[in-house]
């Protein structure tokens, strides 16, 4: 799924690479003050699980054929989302100091374990569903507005990652 060269996509991680990530993720996951979805912990670059590492190399990549930009650091999150959960759609903004340039979502749970929860995203107002396969990775620029629709039944795990220059 490519648009204008703005959104990408691969497959970067096993069914089984997943699994782990979110055995390990499920116990440590806390509520964000203010937001309905849960996010489970920043991910410290020294600390990087193998799938946060191949998104972390995917989205270099991308980076590197398609954007240009100097990045300086990667910041991962696990979020899951239950059932009445969502993220408005929003572009994903950069903290003082910083600039936010790309974001990548990497699909953590197999998509018929849940129904709802679709990442879209609009790179030019046109909206694209995002696959639902287990490890899948999308990149895009942070600037791009995007959602993850309200769950209505099981849970949505993924892997989030913002870099920053």
């Amino acid at each position: 799924m490519t648009r204008a060269g703005t959104i990408h996509t691969a497959c970067i991680a096993t069914a089984a690479a997943c699994a782990d990530l979110v055995g390990w993720a499920e116990p440590r996951v806390r509520p964000l003050p203010g937001r309905r979805a849960e996010q489970g912990w920043s991910v410290d670059l020294d600390e990087l699980h193998e799938v946060a590492g191949r998104a972390l190399r995917y989205v270099t990549q991308v980076n590197a054929r398609n954007w240009r930009w100097r990045l300086r650091e990667i910041r991962f999150a696990v979020l899951r989302y239950e059932i009445g959960q969502r993220m408005a759609r929003h572009v994903d903004p950069s903290p003082p100091g910083m600039v936010r340039r790309a974001s990548v979502s990497v699909q953590l749970t197999p998509g018929d374990d849940y129904a709802g929860g679709d990442l879209t995203l609009w790179p030019d107002g046109r909206p694209i569903v995002a696959s639902r396969d287990v490890g899948t990775a999308v990149a895009f620029p942070a600037a791009t507005a995007h959602e993850v629709g309200e769950v209505t039944s099981g849970v949505r795990w993924a892997l989030v990652g913002w870099s920053y220059s």
